[in-house]
């Protein structure tokens, strides 16, 4: 919910003697004492938001490892996938010197 100006968002009142808080919602006093000093309207959107992703999260993990099409199998190989075979090739100390350059180069990209 977005802050309400000049108004208690929690019993909708004449914001007159309130504070407003840093998300933008303002609470008299009293209101903010009854809602245990926390803002409940932020506090429900990140719980939303929180649970949102965390659904996305698991439906992805359901849905297994990621398995190439036939047509992303036929593709022609890039540098780029050249080189990711180059790498794994290459051993587990190759990996991670090939990750350290591309760390290192992140910006360039």
């Amino acid at each position: 919910m977005p802050p309400l100006p000049d108004s208690c968002d929690h019993c909708r009142k004449k914001l007159d003697d309130g504070e407003v808080l840093i998300c933008g919602h303002g609470y008299h006093f009293e209101c903010y004492q009854m809602m245990e000093y926390g803002c409940r309207h932020c506090e429900e959107y990140y719980k939303h938001g929180i649970y949102s992703n965390m659904n996305s999260f698991l439906d992805r993990l359901e849905k297994g490892p990621n398995v190439l099409t036939s047509d992303e199998q036929n593709e022609t190989p890039t540098e780029e996938n050249e080189t990711v075979k180059e790498v794994e090739a290459n051993g587990s100390q190759e990996v991670h010197a090939e990750l350290l350059i591309a760390l290192i180069h992140v910006n360039t990209w």
